[in-house]
């Protein structure tokens, strides 16, 4: 008699070596398209990143998702004019030139103003309503970040600023 099972040779075909549950065996194109597809988009997202790559560090630098800090150095800065003290405007705003004359007003040059540029009255940079409230812009590409509010004239006043948490005044802009 034979060692063999009668069901597995049924149909008096001989048993093959090896048999057990048939799986389906992906083909080589299946396999080719796939790593086709996972090259092509890791070549993509190199290249995406490449290509925005002075966004993407920006979107960093300026931090969209703290708010508060820019805010608080125009309020410094503001309230350093206000008072008339350069060396804390100074610290704030590199550059920027706040004097106070014989009579205590206090003018101001903004530090991107030619020096020949006559100092404004203090009042044109001063924000008629809280700064907290003031909307805030960003762009990515140059690092910057600006704080538009609005002076007792009516005019928007931009206060472009740039920094690593550490927010430095380095635009100043009536509209």
């Amino acid at each position: 008699m034979s060692d063999q099972n009668p069901a597995s040779n049924a149909g008096n075909n001989p048993p093959e070596s090896g048999s057990g549950p048939v799986t389906p065996k992906r083909s080589s194109l299946g396999r080719m398209l796939t790593l086709g597809l996972v090259v092509v988009f890791c070549v993509g997202a190199v290249c995406a990143v490449a290509y925005y790559q002075s966004e993407l560090t920006g979107l960093f630098k300026v931090r969209p998702w703290d708010k508060a800090t820019p805010r608080a150095a125009v309020e410094r800065f503001v309230a350093a004019i206000q008072a008339g003290d350069s060396a804390a405007a100074e610290a704030i705003a590199p550059g920027v030139f706040v004097e106070v004359d014989e009579e205590g007003a206090v003018r101001v040059r903004p530090p991107s103003a030619s020096p020949q540029m006559a100092p404004a009255p203090v009042e044109v940079y001063l924000p008629t309503g809280p700064v907290a409230e003031a909307p805030i812009t960003y762009v990515y590409r140059m690092a910057l970040t600006k704080v538009t509010y609005a002076n007792a004239d009516g005019q928007s006043v931009i206060v472009g600023l740039k920094g690593d948490g550490g927010m430095k005044v380095v635009s100043l802009v009536i509209e």
